[in-house]
């Protein structure tokens, strides 16, 4: 059978109607189709009537108009509430919206198909009433209508399914740098336990030893030799030069190895402070970024208000590095004078080591340092402790994964 046939694409209709868009996409695709054929004993006939053509082809047309009406005003009207839900950027609510409007695109096309066939089948049943030779006869009428659906702009897509991650690999350091300082501080924490533990065996040591010199030589010598045996035999230390000098030794290196360690915290606070500097930058870079291609012209007016709120959240993790920072210098301090201290030992190490090498001679001012006070060498309220950043610090890191400072500070705003 031969007949008419009304075959058009939608898209550019559909676009022209909806007109300029601000948040949705029109249907990409959509193509409308109708056939109509007649009896073999009829089809020349009603083929090369052109009534039958103008009737048959104005009723799809109006259908056809209809249909691109109905999803064009529907995407302009959707379109407003769209720009409203995007400026207060309520993404998910607007995809809601998008499977509203093409559940209305989907019904549209189901009664544009159904009226189609109907509209035609009128148009012939009123011509076969004033043509009886088309009385005896039906049509076929095959309607195909092809499914297409509105979208969100690209950019509105993208910016509700990517995740924040600026800054984060400067959050990442951070927190290795925390972790990295409190195992220095529990160094430098067993470094003054071994100070204080150390400088009271030698001045227990020194006091024995400076008492059997003071006594007389001779006891002074039998000490160390009966020191010697001793410890060769039965592998007991007993107070003698030999072991002040090696107490000593421990006591130099470990008051030396806190300052160091304090130097060595000094520079972790400082990294941090540092890489908190780089996190507020590559943060902000993203989200000028991420800001610029949203469609809302508000966009970019959020840049100083997140700005605001990045240097709130993290300004007490700075302070507290700040404050620490002078801490340890307050600290190195400490140590110097520890190490003050320890002179004051080494003096009187001295003085008993050159006794070692002298046939019984005692001099005169072996005893001068012995009755000096010694400045405290604990390591008590230590401000570089182990436990002190831990404390300090460990909470603070938590806080400081780059997804729990986005959700903070992007609280609110287009990125969040």
């Amino acid at each position: 059978m031969a007949g008419i046939v009304f075959d058009k694409k939608m898209d550019d209709d559909i676009k022209s109607k909806a007109g300029t868009l601000e948040v949705m996409t029109p249907p990409k695709g959509m193509r409308f189709k109708v056939e109509v054929k007649f009896d073999s004993k009829i089809e020349k006939e009603a083929s090369k009537d052109p009534l039958v053509n103008q009737e048959m082809m104005d009723a799809i047309r109006a259908v056809y108009d209809d249909l691109v009406d109905r999803i064009g005003d529907n995407l302009k009207k959707t379109d407003k509430g769209g720009v409203m839900l995007r400026d207060s950027n309520q993404l998910a609510k607007m995809q809601k919206l998008i499977d509203v409007v093409n559940k209305g695109i989907e019904g549209a096309k189901e009664v544009a198909e159904e009226r189609a066939v109907k509209d035609v089948n009128n148009v012939w049943t009123s011509l076969a009433a004033k043509k009886k030779e088309y009385q005896k006869y039906k049509i076929k009428i095959g309607v195909t209508i092809t499914a297409a659906f509105a979208g969100l702009i690209t950019s509105i897509a993208l910016m509700a399914s990517q995740p924040f991650q600026g800054g984060a690999s400067s959050a990442f350091a951070i927190i290795g740098m925390v972790k990295s300082a409190v195992t220095i501080g529990k160094e430098i924490t067993s470094a003054w336990q071994t100070v204080e533990q150390a400088t009271k065996v030698l001045e227990g040591q020194l006091a024995i030893v400076e008492s059997e010199w003071k006594k007389s030589k001779a006891l002074g010598h039998g000490n160390e030799l009966s020191a010697t045996i001793i410890n060769q035999f039965l592998g007991i230390s007993q107070p003698c030069i030999k072991n002040c000098i090696s107490q000593l030794d421990t006591c130099k290196k470990k008051t030396v190895g806190v300052e160091l360690g304090c130097h060595k915290l000094a520079k972790e606070l400082n990294g941090m402070l540092e890489k908190t500097e780089q996190l507020k930058k590559d943060f902000m870079a993203e989200a000028k970024k991420r800001l610029s291609k949203h469609p809302s012209p508000k966009a970019l007016d959020q840049l100083p208000d997140i700005e605001k709120k990045l240097n709130e959240y993290l300004k007490p993790f700075e302070d507290k590095a700040s404050k620490k920072i002078d801490d340890i210098l307050d600290e190195v301090k400490r140590s110097k004078k520890a190490q003050e201290t320890v002179g004051t030992l080494v003096v009187r190490v001295t003085q008993l080591a050159k006794m070692r090498g002298m046939p019984y001679t005692v001099l005169d001012n072996i005893l001068v340092f012995t009755d000096i006070a010694l400045s405290p060498l604990n390591g008590n309220g230590l401000v570089s402790s182990g436990a002190d950043f831990a404390q300090n610090f460990v909470p603070a890191a938590a806080s400081l994964t780059i997804d729990k400072i986005s959700g903070k500070v992007l609280s609110g705003t287009f990125l969040a």
